[in-house]
């Protein structure tokens, strides 16, 4: 049985919706590109994608399980920013709170063009949505002559690009002709897709459908988005997330779950290439302690309403037990 409120939303939904809100609004803001340092990953995409990339991720697996609902952006921002530095991208102006995902930086029209071509030279990668548009365009010849072909990631959308599009797009790469290879194992990947999710009602990730990566030497690679039948926790979101070359060819795991590491930004600073340690913890004891009973209340108070949040990293949590010899505190 699902509950329902007036209105006619499922409380799971509700709940989802406002956790989702509260961390936009705590997101931060960056002044400029001289205010980003160390590894980053630069995120390059027409405004246009963050409706779709905003989008809660979820299956029927998580519902009433007592967690958060993550959208597309910050799965993918999450993954990414544990294992080449946290990434960031230009947001739209005038919006009233940044999507959660990337750190969001607002440039002029004078300004976006110095300031991506700033961040590109210096990003460990540079991942571009592929999506007509005029800035588009430009980013890609800028990205395809003056980075380095092992540090692009081509998020390729949920359809077949118009021809124009494609025509700036493999000129552009001209130097890895592999990429033409790597598009038309995405067409048909697309088609069979569609065909299997109209007969078995399968849902959809909106934001991309491919992920298209190069070697050292220029060849390309494609992967496809690949959910489990599991919770989101649970999922294996270097699979699902289509990052599976991406990370073999960096020498990284390839198996990274929520629940099994990657923890919780705002507690674990843990990097995906390190083994897991409360060096990389951001809490002390006595502030994840806080945080948990503050969880509990909220949960408690709203007689259920709203989920069980967890505030600390579940590694973190395990190894503070342990370092207690297992009693809690």
């Amino acid at each position: 049985m699902t509950l329902i409120v007036r209105g006619g939303a499922p409380v799971h939904l509700i709940s989802y919706h406002v956790e989702r809100t509260r961390r936009r609004a705590a997101a931060k803001i960056i002044d400029s590109p001289r205010d980003v340092k160390g590894d980053f990953t630069l995120y390059l995409r027409t405004f246009g994608t963050d409706r779709k990339s905003s989008k809660l991720q979820y299956s029927k697996h998580d519902k009433w399980r007592g967690g958060i609902a993550y959208t597309e952006e910050e799965l993918l921002c999450s993954i990414m920013g544990r294992a080449f530095g946290k990434v960031v991208a230009l947001g739209r102006c005038g919006e009233t709170l940044p999507e959660v995902g990337a750190s969001r930086m607002y440039a002029t029209d004078e300004q976006w063009k110095g300031w991506v071509a700033d961040l590109a030279s210096r990003a460990r990668r540079v991942m571009i949505q592929l999506n007509e548009g005029e800035h588009t365009e430009w980013e890609l010849r800028h990205v395809a002559k003056n980075v380095h072909r092992s540090q692009v990631v081509l998020l390729v959308p949920r359809k077949m690009h118009e021809p124009r599009f494609l025509e700036i797009l493999f000129n552009s790469f001209s130097t890895s002709p592999s990429l033409l290879t790597a598009y038309a194992e995405h067409c048909v990947a697309l088609q069979y897709s569609g065909s299997v999710a109209r007969r078995q009602g399968t849902a959809k990730q909106s934001e991309y459908f491919s992920i298209i990566c190069f070697d050292g030497d220029g060849i390309a690679y494609r992967d496809t988005v690949k959910w489990a039948e599991k919770p989101i926790s649970e999922q294996n979101l270097v699979e699902a997330l289509a990052l599976n070359t991406v990370f073999r060819l960096s020498s990284m795991s390839r198996v990274v779950k929520l629940r099994s590491g990657l923890g919780r930004p705002d507690c674990c600073n843990r990097s995906l290439v390190k083994s897991h340690s409360r060096m990389y913890c951001k809490k002390s004891d006595e502030q994840c302690q806080e945080a948990t009973e503050e969880a509990w209340k909220l949960h408690y108070h709203s007689l259920g309403r709203f989920p069980l949040v967890d505030p600390c990293c579940p590694r973190c949590r395990s190894e503070r037990k342990e370092l207690r010899g297992g009693k809690p505190k």
